[in-house]
């Protein structure tokens, strides 16, 4: 996808590879050596529970007085928008078209950071990343490589601050038939089954 380039330095034994291998407990560990532990919540809505007790016992075990707590699906998206103390939260985000843009402007730039209507739960503002975004778009069209290397240096920077901690990347997989003709996938949706035909 655009400007993927993997890149992982919160892994145990990182390398050129870019891939992650286990959680670096000692690292972090080392990093967290005298520094005062505040106590920390963990928000999540229904779905999500398990997820939002689990991070709370993650940094529970790093040291942090931690514990999480759930609200019905609106309150957490209102809570999480209105009130920028909120310290941590775990949901989902899927892009509505599968460029680098569609991750990063609704959810990470100065811009949605401001909007009580985007997709930036964490408040998150770096202008130097706005500025290499939309560098990004203006090259779009005329330099493809080099936007590429935009958005690449984009993520790896985003990495760095951790403004999110990514969990899971859903894979989806279709299995199809030989009967099956005409089939299309579109990497949002899937199947594009106005297009198909069955023998």
């Amino acid at each position: 996808s655009q400007g993927f380039d993997p890149y992982c330095p919160y892994t145990a034994e990182p390398g050129p590879s870019g891939q992650w291998h286990a959680p670096d407990l000692q690292r972090a560990r080392r990093l967290l050596h005298g520094k005062k532990r505040v106590p920390v919540v963990v928000w999540g809505f229904n779905d999500v529970a398990d997820t939002a007790e689990h991070m709370a016992a993650v940094l529970r075990g790093l040291g942090y007085p931690a514990e999480h707590r759930t609200l019905p699906l609106r309150r957490f998206f209102g809570k999480v928008m209105t009130e920028p103390d909120v310290q941590a939260g775990v949901f989902g985000w899927f892009a509505d078209l599968p460029g680098a843009f569609s991750f990063v402007a609704p959810t990470l730039s100065c811009a949605a950071a401001r909007s009580p209507d985007a997709a930036n739960y964490g408040h998150h503002c770096d202008p130097a990343i706005d500025r290499l975004g939309r560098k990004a778009a203006r090259l779009q069209f005329s330099d493809p490589r080099r936007v590429n290397d935009l958005w690449a240096r984009i993520d790896r920077r985003l990495t760095r601050t951790a403004a999110w901690v990514p969990l899971v990347n859903p894979k989806g997989v279709e299995l199809v038939s030989d009967r099956l003709g005409n089939y299309i996938h579109n990497p949002v949706t899937g199947i594009v089954l106005n297009q198909a035909w069955v023998k």
